[in-house]
């Protein structure tokens, strides 16, 4: 028998004007010595025996109330001592769970006392959550629960928004909305950080469908934020090719020596990956699409402008009594333009706006030869750029 069921049950058993209308009795008396007319008896009678002996719901139970409310052949007085009947049973509905919650809560054994990195928590500790589910208790901290919530939220397969629903990683039992009201406040209250798409989450009343509708272009955003900075070096690395080699035309064919430090490419080209990854996985039509667009190539220009040689192997020898010593120091040349610098000078901001093509000349005014090397393990070409001018240090570029 359903709880609330079972309390109006007792109810009636205790209270004289209840059991007495059950038995169809119409002259009782309630226990503040007022009679009640034979219309109101027969209301609390017709209404409350639906919970005792009709099915249970919490939408059944509010629809309940709102019949009762919304009928216009029911007087004031007696929608308010039904509804007073009804609060009632409400109050001792959730006071008996309340009590059954926090019994249990009490005698739960912990399942899970650790983090992700395997180091114990102290489940007292104020970053400690402490999630209670199946009778069991798992121990979070702050920066763990954040990052579930963040992973579950904002995933998007392909840079396609599809937010799921969050679980618990050690039995992948989708959180109840109790649990996830008792971790908003808990991160908004304990440590004042709670991310913003949880916060989103929570004001779409944990409604993902809802969520997900509303907020398709921030979840995107974080997505693609997320994988610029937290992506693998090499997915990254393979990008950034991609990238150079759409733009091309752009760079004067710039090419990236294949031994070039992977770690220092990605360092430099990062802010550049960023705004192609928004180019072309942003919202067709938004402004933010365009404006990476532009940037992205003004930025790029800029970039080779400044070293046309970036990316290039040089092979060094010093040189004693004129005689090359020693065997060849292999550097890369790193020099490059400051992303965030945003002075231009007059001949860049006259290039963006009557040059939109971005044809750059490719011949190149340094004193060199070039010769095209095809790399047999990867197929690709490689420029070899031997440097003529011998003033300083014998040296020679490959790229």
């Amino acid at each position: 028998m359903p709880l609330l069921s079972y309390i109006l049950n007792e109810e009636i058993e205790n209270n004289i004007f209840l059991k007495e209308l059950e038995k169809k009795n119409t002259t009782l008396k309630l226990t503040m010595n007022i009679y009640v007319p034979e219309e109101m008896q027969r209301l609390v009678f017709f209404y409350f025996s639906k919970f005792k002996y009709g099915s249970y719901s919490i939408s059944k139970k509010i629809l309940l109330i709102k019949e009762i409310t919304d009928n216009i052949f029911i007087c004031d007085d007696s929608k308010n001592k039904l509804i007073d009947l009804f609060c009632k049973l409400q109050r001792m509905y959730y006071g008996i769970i309340r009590f059954v919650y926090i019994w249990k809560y009490k005698k739960a054994s912990i399942k899970v006392n650790e983090d992700f990195s395997f180091n114990p928590i102290d489940e007292n500790k104020k970053n400690v959550f402490v999630l209670f589910q199946d009778n069991s208790k798992y121990l979070f901290n702050s920066n763990d629960l954040i990052n579930i919530i963040n992973s579950s939220l904002s995933n998007s397969p392909n840079f396609f928004s599809k937010p799921l629903l969050i679980k618990n990683p050690y039995n992948n039992t989708v959180l109840s909305t109790t649990s996830l009201f008792n971790i908003y406040f808990f991160l908004k209250f304990k440590t004042c950080n709670v991310p913003l798409l949880f916060e989103l989450y929570f004001k779409s009343n944990f409604k993902l469908d809802d969520f997900a509708y509303n907020n398709e272009c921030i979840i995107r955003n974080i997505k693609i934020e997320n994988y610029v900075n937290c992506s693998d070096n090499k997915t990254l690395h393979c990008d950034i090719m991609d990238m150079l080699y759409e733009h091309s035309n752009i760079m004067n064919n710039m090419k990236i020596d294949i031994d070039f430090p992977k770690e220092l490419l990605i360092k430099i080209m990062r802010p550049y990956l960023n705004l192609y990854i928004n180019y072309m996985f942003q919202i067709s039509g938004t402004e933010k699409k365009e404006s990476s667009y532009i940037m992205l190539k003004k930025k790029l220009f800029k970039f080779a402008k400044f070293n046309p040689q970036f990316g290039k192997k040089i092979l060094k020898s010093k040189k004693i009594f004129g005689k090359k010593v020693g065997p060849y120091e292999i550097i890369f040349d790193d020099k490059h333009i400051n992303f965030y610098d945003n002075n231009d000078s007059e001949y860049f901001e006259e290039q963006m706006q009557h040059n939109q093509s971005y044809n750059i000349d490719s011949d190149s005014d340094s004193n060199t030869e070039s010769n095209t090397i095809v790399d047999t393990d990867t197929g690709t070409e490689d420029n070899y750029n031997i440097d003529l001018d011998e003033d300083d240090e014998d040296e020679e570029s490959v790229s």
